[in-house]
């Protein structure tokens, strides 16, 4: 249990669900899996995430940054993922445009933390926050990917929303869990502009169209069936629902994060199954 805590609370198990979105990506465009691009997706987001948690213990002024002591694990590990970032970037054929905006999302989402005055404004524009984040997992996981392959297609593009919708709807739960400490500390998303019934309706209608989105991807022939989809969307709003009552950590960094492993199961499931 030690080691699960540690795999899930330094970033490892959703660098790992990175890569299953990329692994998803090239299953669903019929595509063959890029290793090195895959490998960078890992320790891209293990070095991002990483970062984000130093920088938010600085924000929340839990313990201080530099303390080896307390935070020696997530710099180490903040290190390893920009030095494997760093390799994998120089053994794959990722254009540098695709990478420049990914750096560029991944700090433009911190920049409420960092300790600027004009970074205060960036506090108060909640709905940016979490779209921003659902956009920058879509681009990642499916933009990056792809690197250019059929980068016009309408299946790609098809794609594209449905990553962001699938994001958007984790984000929102994430949002909600964090509702009171974000007024506390003035940060504002989502979940703290908009009352709960209301958060419940968008989540229900982002729900909808995740769904029929996805059918009409599965029937313009780009996957295997509709099934993964309808039991994805059920156990999203399963989870929701859940998260409405207080949850333990494992429930949002293991059960939440986990469902876009589950996406990838189900789809490879399929797969096997009509091959």
């Amino acid at each position: 249990m030690r080691f699960l805590y540690f795999f899930i609370s330094h970033s490892l198990f959703v660098a790992c669900c990175a890569v299953g979105l990329c692994v998803e990506t090239y299953l669903l465009l019929h595509i063959p899996v890029v290793l090195d691009v895959s490998a960078f997706v890992f320790f891209s987001t293990l070095c991002s995430y990483n970062f984000y948690w130093l920088l938010s213990k600085f924000y929340f002024k839990q313990d201080d940054i530099f303390s080896l002591k307390n935070n020696i694990s997530t710099i180490i590990l903040f290190l390893f993922g920009g030095i494997g970032m760093l390799y994998f970037l120089s053994k794959s054929s990722i254009h540098f445009i695709f990478v420049f905006i990914s750096i560029f999302l991944t700090l433009l989402y911190s920049m409420p933390l960092w300790p600027f005055t004009f970074s205060k404004k960036l506090q108060q524009i909640g709905f940016a926050k979490t779209i921003l984040l659902a956009f920058t997992w879509a681009f990642v996981t499916v933009l990056l990917p792809l690197n250019y392959t059929a980068i016009q297609s309408k299946a790609v593009l098809v794609l594209f929303a449905l990553r962001f919708l699938f994001m958007l709807m984790l984000c929102i739960i994430f949002d909600k869990r964090d509702v009171v400490v974000d007024k506390i500390h003035g940060l504002q998303t989502l979940a703290t502009k908009i009352n709960a019934t209301k958060i419940k309706l968008l989540y229900a209608v982002v729900l909808c169209i995740y769904v029929l989105l996805s059918i009409y991807f599965c029937k313009s022939s780009y996957t295997f069936g509709i099934l993964p989809p309808l039991l994805l969307g059920a156990i999203l709003w399963l989870g929701f629902k859940k998260s409405l009552k207080p949850q333990g950590y494992l429930f949002y960094y293991f059960f939440i994060d986990g469902l876009m492993l589950v996406s990838l199961f189900f789809n490879f499931i399929v797969q096997i199954i009509l091959v």
